[in-house]
């Protein structure tokens, strides 16, 4: 423990386990204490240090407390960034706006980001140019959490992007141009994911024996979004009733 390090432990104990930062009693201290540590460069190591070794200690500790990711002053350090955000992709939501405009930086986040907790996949949150950027948009769409809704309106017609990301993903064939929703590969690759996908599909699609079967296998019901001489196919509706019960009560 260097010189700076003792005499912070010395003034405020209760922050320390021995050498260790006591990472959820400094959450827990008065904004007034933690800027005045944060100032600290020896304390501002010891800080940042603490979160990558545990970065989940942390995050958990913020939104416990109903603080500010922004308040840490933890988007000055690209390094710590990218720390948090291979936990948890999502925090790109508390980034700094230089750092969401940043590709290189943005590129990164989204090849070694860890799982994400929020509804929304993190492309909502980079800038608008980024979201027009193949490389960043064909990184996202491959982690799902139908990051192709925030694609621009370009690469949501670009086939290879869709693939990628109705791989993972069949719902987000609703967010593809309605040429790719008329693309019989395209609409194949939604429905063997999900069946559901079936309802994005185009009409013509939708009336398609092969796009039908490889629905009502993956999901039974989605029989529903099938055209209706599909819905008068005895040999069909006698798969389904094999397949799933739950189709009578349709």
């Amino acid at each position: 423990m260097n010189k700076e390090i003792k005499e912070i432990f010395l003034t405020y104990p209760q922050f320390f386990d021995e050498d260790e930062l006591r990472m959820d009693k400094f959450i827990q201290a008065n904004a007034r204490v933690q800027s005045k540590l944060l100032r600290n460069q020896s304390f501002n190591k010891l800080f940042k240090k603490s979160i990558i070794l545990d970065p989940c200690e942390f995050v958990d500790g913020v939104r416990e407390n109903n603080l500010k990711f922004s308040h840490f002053l933890i988007w000055e350090d690209k390094k710590l960034a990218l720390a948090l955000l291979a936990y948890n992709c999502a925090l790109l939501e508390f980034a700094s706006k230089s750092l969401r405009a940043n590709e290189v930086f943005i590129l990164a986040a989204f090849k070694r980001g860890g799982f994400y907790s929020h509804p929304e996949s993190p492309l909502k949150f980079v800038s608008r140019e980024l979201r027009s950027n193949r490389k960043i948009v064909f990184a996202a769409v491959k982690r799902g959490c139908s990051a192709l809704k925030y694609a621009s309106k370009d690469l949501r017609a670009d086939k290879k992007i869709a693939l990628a990301a109705l791989k993972t993903d069949g719902w987000a064939l609703q967010y593809a141009s309605k040429d790719l929703k008329a693309d019989k590969k395209i609409v194949l690759a939604a429905v063997q994911e999900t069946g559901w996908a079936l309802e994005y599909a185009s009409e013509a699609l939708r009336d398609d024996r092969d796009v039908v079967e490889a629905s009502i296998t993956s999901e039974p019901v989605a029989i529903r979004y099938a055209g209706k001489a599909f819905k008068n196919d005895k040999n069909i509706f006698l798969k389904l009733v094999k397949k799933s019960q739950s189709v009578l009560r349709e």
